[in-house]
């Protein structure tokens, strides 16, 4: 499985190379060794963006739908 961002593969490498104990948030030395062979940080951005939730996006659209009336 790829690293998704450049945040998550020095992670993954710091956990496969044992500088963090394997367990270390979760994550295994062997998850961890799958995520970062064969695969260099080039190209991956720095930070992914957490995806909205659909709940929260159903909350900001139930606001806006409120204003729009009121008007």
């Amino acid at each position: 499985m790829p690293a998704k961002s450049k945040a998550q593969f020095k992670l993954m490498k710091a956990i496969a190379e044992g500088t963090y104990p394997s367990g270390y948030r979760g994550i295994s030395r062997k998850v961890a060794r799958e995520f970062v062979d064969h695969q260099s940080p080039k190209g991956l951005p720095g930070k992914v963006k957490k995806k909205k939730s659909l709940i929260a996006k159903k909350r900001i659209l139930r606001k806006y739908k409120k204003k729009s009336r009121g008007k």
